[in-house]
């Protein structure tokens, strides 16, 4: 290292390296499945940086924590995309998905979410799925149509 550079974390933020080292933390929670680390990723579930909530379901969902549905449930009008999508995949490992938890996330304004929504209709309990590919089929969106054509074409099979 030249006497002009510097470490990267030098002149980042503490705010930013703490949250860093948070999401780091649930990261380890996550990959070696820490259960005793439950508890601190149930609170890192209401914490301001959306990156941190992100990894906080996500390590729950590894954790396969007996209350799972509800958890993701309760983050699925999270505002911040990566959070809502994590809840979404947390909700399909509980096996316990309905079209209804789908329903108002295939009409939200962020495409990513409306196709995340639309993939996993076939996952998902309940009435409602048919109408929801109907109207995905006509999405402003191709990513979001060409979700929803496997989807619909299943429905008509049945």
């Amino acid at each position: 290292m030249t006497e002009h550079e510097q470490p990267r974390t030098s002149n980042a933020d503490p705010h930013v390296r703490e949250d860093l080292r948070r999401g780091a933390a649930l990261q380890i929670i996550r990959h070696r499945q820490v259960t005793e680390g439950h508890q601190a990723a149930r609170a890192a579930l209401d914490d301001d940086d959306p990156a941190v909530r992100a990894a906080a379901i996500s390590a729950l969902r590894a954790l396969a924590i007996p209350d799972l549905p509800d958890v993701a449930r309760a983050l699925l009008h999270d505002p911040a995309e990566e959070v809502t999508t994590r809840a979404v995949w947390a909700l399909h490992d509980s096996s316990d998905m309905t079209v209804a938890d789908l329903a108002p996330l295939a009409s939200s304004p962020h495409p990513g979410l409306r196709v995340t929504a639309i993939d996993h209709l076939r996952y998902a309990v309940g009435p409602g799925a048919d109408e929801l590919l109907s109207t995905a089929l006509s999405d402003e969106k191709p990513a979001v149509r060409r979700t929803a054509v496997p989807g619909h074409r299943i429905g008509n099979l049945m």
